[in-house]
């Protein structure tokens, strides 16, 4: 895996299982060898401008992330510390490449 396809790896909703919880707030998990990375989305409305302007017109949902990534300690069941959304690609990269080189 190279750079450019850790980045899509990460930006790939696919990718992340959302852990059930409740209907205003997701949390997310990343996983690929002994990494794990998380992060939370909000349910929001989408459309909000035009349902404040228009108030018959009919609101929009989806979950939206926050852009805050943070690392997970699996063990504890705790977040540890933010980290960029540059620093996830780079730890990404250098898990799948740790994974290849095991092979």
């Amino acid at each position: 895996m190279n750079r450019k396809e850790a980045r899509w790896f990460v930006l790939n909703d696919e990718n992340w299982e959302v852990v059930p919880g409740n209907t205003w707030i997701r949390f997310e998990i990343l996983r690929i060898g002994n990494l794990v990375i998380g992060q939370v989305a909000q349910h929001r409305v989408k459309n909000f401008t035009e349902v404040y302007v228009h108030p018959e017109t009919v609101p929009i949902t989806a979950f939206k992330r926050n852009g805050y990534y943070y690392e997970l300690d699996e063990t504890l069941h705790t977040l540890g510390y933010e980290i960029s959304f540059t620093s996830v690609v780079d730890r990404v990269w250098k898990e799948a490449k740790r994974l290849e080189e095991e092979k």
